[in-house]
């Protein structure tokens, strides 16, 4: 069914059609609304937003509804998804339909407990996102959250935790746009299915593309 639904996209998209007649590969689903911070940047500041999160009745059918079709689901949106409590129980239901997942967060709640977890689950690809090289830019741009507590966070915690990653898995760490870069890679290079847009990230690729272990990585300048 997947396979077909891309053959339409792709038929429709070599005939340059309005309307084409397969269906989308990849979802963004906004599981909360809640945040902890307070970035100028962000709709929220302008659009308010309730603290709610999606009921597993709403998720579950969005799941249920798109899976034959479904690929991918990026699980983001204006809410920052370690506030949603159930976000591992939803990461492994879209598992279970074999649609692919990713996050992205400020990181304000990663611990070594839940890196661990997060390792541990079917989480294809997560995005962290520090916003600024000093204290200045980055308290001033996320807004709620302390450079000094998160600096570790971003440079010596997590490369710790990617040690423990299992075998047969790909794992790029990298410092966001206006940061000194750092790098950590698996010991056989992968399909690249990090770097979806400025923020830094470290993703998961397809078990069955790669294999090895993660090498060390840098701590920020």
């Amino acid at each position: 069914m997947r396979a077909w639904n891309r053959a339409k996209l792709l038929w429709g998209y070599l005939r340059r059609s309005r309307a084409p007649k397969g269906l989308p590969v990849e979802y963004i689903v906004e599981t909360t609304a809640k945040c902890n911070l307070y970035c100028p940047m962000c709709p929220r500041e302008t659009h308010k937003q309730p603290k709610e999160d999606m009921t597993d009745e709403i998720f579950n059918r969005l799941v249920e509804e798109s899976g034959k079709t479904a690929e991918h689901m990026m699980l983001i949106g204006l809410g920052e998804p370690f506030m949603d409590r159930k976000i591992f129980d939803r990461i492994e239901y879209c598992e279970r339909h074999k649609i692919s997942t990713l996050l992205s967060t400020n990181g304000t709640f990663l611990d070594d407990k839940l890196a661990a977890r997060l390792l541990e689950s079917p989480l294809e690809h997560i995005t962290l996102s520090f916003d600024g090289a000093t204290k200045r830019s980055y308290e001033h741009y996320r807004k709620g959250a302390k450079f000094e507590k998160m600096r570790p966070t971003f440079s010596s915690r997590w490369p710790g935790a990617l040690r423990t990653a299992a075998p047969g898995r790909a794992i790029t760490c990298g410092a966001g746009q206006y940061m000194s870069s750092t790098t950590a890679t698996s010991t056989r290079a992968a399909k690249p299915t990090c770097w979806m847009g400025l923020p830094s990230g470290i993703s998961r690729s397809d078990r069955s593309r790669t294999s090895g272990t993660p090498q060390t990585c840098r701590s920020f300048e």
